[in-house]
């Protein structure tokens, strides 16, 4: 018997069945002692019980919304998360969280003091800290089975496709227009679904682009004209909350791509007014009109908010 079957064994005699027999449970603890103990990798490990139908308790909540089949799908994938700011670290830490087994972590920027207010993975003692190999770093510390690859380098025409390959779905967490044209051209290229978000102050919009759908190129393409509109949006920044909503927004996209499970906001958007509560789930040509959704929204014309969410350079993640 090798090592891997000797450990699946030991975990087997102490796993316990969930009321309806659906699927069994053993503690997190207990796996994690196991694959250090025989030097056996713990993804190795999560993956083997998962075929067998068990599972860590830390899954317990997950599964009877998941199904199995749906939590094995997050253990076996793997998602390029492109910029680990507000928005990418808190999809990355959520996805992890969830199951996901397999991570792409690329943004060439270190942490500063101006990211403290929404960045998850920032804290005092992470200033000045690559942002990619930290998120890696805290990632582990959530959820030791998770296998991450570093990529502390900003993705460029270059190299976007050897950063992504291998990859299931890409997050977009970027704040540049040209950078997301990029994104959305590699994954195209790749045939990888894209998770999309933009904010800019309260308001924020989440959209799935699948291969040929080209949203990304159809939503920025005036995004080399500096505006007005994208100056005010400058202004507006990004406070705490927004990215923190948009991120969890995303993460469920994700999920939802891996697993087939739920309806993709593909061909849409999901706009969030988190300073007046209000939310709404837009077509694409709508979004090319400020006007129109700023009344759908219940937004006056002369505000400064607009459902490009920072189309131009006003973006902040």
């Amino acid at each position: 018997m090798d090592q891997l079957e000797a450990a699946v064994e030991r975990i087997l005699r102490e796993a316990e069945g969930d009321p309806e027999g659906r699927w069994k449970l053993c503690g997190d603890g207990l796996i994690q002692e196991v694959s250090s103990e025989l030097g056996i990798s713990r993804r190795n490990l999560e993956d083997r019980l998962a075929e067998l139908g068990v599972f860590s308790r830390r899954y317990e909540r997950n599964l009877p919304s998941l199904g199995p089949e749906g939590q094995r799908r997050l253990f076996s994938a793997h998602v390029a998360v492109v910029g680990c700011g507000g928005l990418g670290g808190t999809v990355a830490e959520l996805l992890a969280r969830a199951g996901v087994g397999r991570f792409t972590l690329v943004d060439p920027e270190c942490f500063e003091e101006s990211n403290l207010n929404r960045q998850l993975v920032c804290t005092p003692a992470r200033l000045g800290q690559p942002k990619a190999a930290a998120t890696a770093e805290r990632l582990q510390e959530v959820n030791p089975a998770v296998c991450c690859q570093v990529a502390c380098e900003a993705l460029i025409a270059d190299n976007a496709q050897e950063l992504l390959q291998g990859a299931d779905v890409a997050v977009d967490s970027l704040d540049s227009a040209a950078a997301r044209l990029v994104l959305e051209e590699a994954c195209h290229q790749l045939q990888i679904p894209l998770i999309h978000a933009a904010l800019a102050g309260h308001l924020g919009r989440v959209m799935t682009v699948m291969p040929g759908d080209w949203t990304v190129r159809r939503l920025y393409a005036q995004h080399d004209q500096y505006t007005a509109e994208a100056q005010r949006f400058d202004a507006l920044q990004s406070p705490t909350v927004t990215p923190a909503v948009l991120a969890a927004l995303q993460a469920a996209e994700v999920i939802k791509v891996l697993t087939g499970r739920g309806d993709l906001l593909q061909g849409r958007a999901l706009v969030v007014d988190l300073e007046r509560g209000a939310a709404g789930v837009f077509p694409l040509r709508l979004l090319q009109w400020g006007s129109a959704l700023r009344r759908l929204l219940g937004r006056s014309a002369g505000r400064a908010e607009s459902p490009r969410a920072g189309g131009g350079r006003g973006e902040r993640t």
